[in-house]
This record gives structure tokens, C-alpha cells and sequence, in this order.
């Protein structure tokens, strides 16, 4: 079950998704929860604003594969457009999460941001989502 969840938003993207706080992800379909599109001036432009948006999008209560798209977007044959239908299997085919990025502190708050109320978001109405906090949390290390 998706506990909370916030695309990220801004010029440049789209975000195509289905979800809402609280959906549970059938085994019986795409697990594919969100797609996430970027588009810049140049190649280099566009994943930079992709790599943005990942640091950015936060899911609560689900694994994600954030981390794995980063590092595919970090690759230098990725980067310059040197890639076929075996890139991933030749490149990736290893792949495991850097254990030095801590992508589910999500998770770690989970239960504290859907239990409680908060502290007041910038407008000084409560808020119980992580990612409201001017704290500058993030699911993913930069």
C-alpha cells in the first residue's frame, strides 16, 4: 500500500500516474506505479531535470526504484546517448543500491507523519506529510 506520495512537480516534467495516499498495488498488474518524463534543450539539460524530479518524488510505503534510475542516469554511455536494447543487461545486469544512500528514511517517518499532526507547514496550517517540512528531507541522498 502507497501510505502517501507526492510527484515531483515544475517545468519540463510530467508525472503519469493513477495514485492516491493509500492505494494498494495489486499483484495482478503493472506494478508500475508513475511515470516520470523530462524534456530540456539538450540531452545533458533533460537528465539533469529527470535526476532533479527523482530526488524529488516521494513515496511512503512501497519500494521504489529511484535509486536504480539514478545511477542509469549517472552512466557515462547513458549520458551520451551510447545505448540499445542490451545497455541495462550489459551495464546493470550487477546492479545493487549504493548502502550509502539512505532511500527509504521514508519509511522511518512514516508512521510519525501520518499519526501526527505536525508541525505547521510555511502558512501555519498543520501538516502531516515529511515532505512538507522545510527540513530539507529527502527520500533520496544527492
Amino acid at each position: 500500500t502507497v501510505a502517501a506520495w507526492r510527484p515531483a512537480e515544475g517545468p519540463g516534467l510530467r508525472t503519469d500516474h493513477g495514485m492516491r495516499d493509500g492505494q494498494a498495488i495489486s499483484p495482478f498488474y503493472d506494478p508500475m506505479i508513475a511515470k516520470v518524463i523530462a524534456h530540456g534543450e539538450t540531452r545533458d539539460a533533460a537528465i539533469a531535470r529527470l535526476r532533479e524530479a527523482l530526488f524529488d518524488f516521494h513515496v511512503l510505503g512501497v519500494k521504489t526504484n529511484i535509486a536504480y534510475l539514478l545511477d542509469i542516469l549517472a552512466d557515462a554511455d547513458f549520458r551520451a546517448g551510447r545505448i540499445d536494447t542490451g545497455f541495462l543487461g550489459r551495464r546493470f545486469a550487477d546492479w545493487k543500491p549504493n548502502p550509502d544512500l539512505p532511500l527509504e528514511l521514508g519509511d522511518l517517518v512514516q508512521m510519525a507523519s501520518v499519526v501526527s499532526t505536525g508541525p505547521a507547514g510555511r502558512d501555519g496550517t498543520p501538516t502531516n506529510a515529511a515532505w512538507d517540512m522545510a527540513d530539507g528531507f529527502r527520500n533520496a541522498g544527492s
